[in-house]
């Protein structure tokens, strides 16, 4: 896990506040983490092995406040993104956040 950091913290962030990331996310298979802009903190990692690659799974998923799933159990429509899930569990405070990617 250490060497997957060290790689990723060597990669350039792109400030998703800032840029679009339907013009800088690529279309391909890779790695990715989440990270607070502030503490420079990994807040998360995943992958992208699907066929549009970091793409489908950061813009098509983690960005779109859309992409939602209906609870068993209470029938309502929740979040489906496990970044989402993730960060308003652990960090409801968070809301300065950048990605870094390799592909």
């Amino acid at each position: 896990m250490s060497q997957l950091v060290e790689k990723l913290a060597k990669t350039k962030y792109h400030d998703l506040q800032k840029e679009d990331a339907r013009n800088i996310i690529p279309k391909k298979k890779g790695i990715y983490a989440w990270f607070d802009k502030r503490s420079n903190e990994v807040i998360y990692i995943g992958r992208a092995i699907g066929k549009e690659g970091l793409y489908q799974r950061i813009v098509k998923q983690h960005l779109n406040e859309k992409y939602l799933k209906t609870d068993k159990k209470t029938g309502k429509r929740v979040q489906k993104s496990a970044f989402r899930i993730l960060l308003s569990k652990h960090h409801p405070e968070l809301n300065n956040w950048r990605i870094r990617s390799f592909h």
